[in-house]
């Protein structure tokens, strides 16, 4: 959340709102859906292919400085992606709950690969750039923005949780 003096909070990070609060204008970078799906899908691809080397007992490997395990990790990544951008077109809502629960359906490495398989392809069809609908605006948890900068957001916070998968992995 951003909060800046006189104006209404911006919810996440949303860059294209932000540049307009604080006056300097669109400077985001033009992205296209399909170049930012590609980067989406090879960090989705990297993770399956970290998950291969992981056994069900890493699964219960505590985060460091985080309240959830290594499983709920990696059940985040494909969770959020899946439900940051509600096919149905209906709003984002946050969902803690629903997504322990959620999770608690894979408890092993097996389950959990499968879901993000599935995940991955679900996403791939979702989110590719022949629809025409890149700069669509959706509603996500943290605000509406476009099609692409969703995508932009899932990338980043899968390639962020995928960093500490590795790190933890070592």
């Amino acid at each position: 959340m951003v909060v800046l003096p006189g104006q209404p909070p911006i919810p996440g990070f949303n860059a294209r709102a932000l540049s307009a609060a604080i006056g300097i204008g669109e400077r985001v970078p033009e992205q296209r859906l399909g170049t930012v799906m590609e980067s989406f899908d090879r960090v989705l691809a990297a993770l399956l292919g970290a998950m291969a080397q992981l056994g069900n007992a890493d699964l219960i490997l505590k985060m460091p400085n985080r309240a959830r395990k290594l499983g709920e990790l990696v059940h985040d990544v494909f969770y959020k992606a899946l439900t940051w951008v509600p096919e149905d077109g209906r709003v984002a809502r946050r969902d803690a709950v629903g997504q322990h629960q959620d999770a608690t359906r894979y408890p092993d490495v097996a389950s959990l690969r499968r879901y993000g398989e599935a995940a991955r392809a679900v996403l791939r069809e979702r989110f590719a750039p022949q629809r025409g609908d890149a700069d669509r605006l959706v509603e996500t948890p943290d605000g509406s923005m476009t099609l692409t900068d969703a995508v932009v957001w899932l990338a980043n916070h899968s390639a962020h949780h995928l960093r500490q998968i590795y790190w933890v992995m070592e």
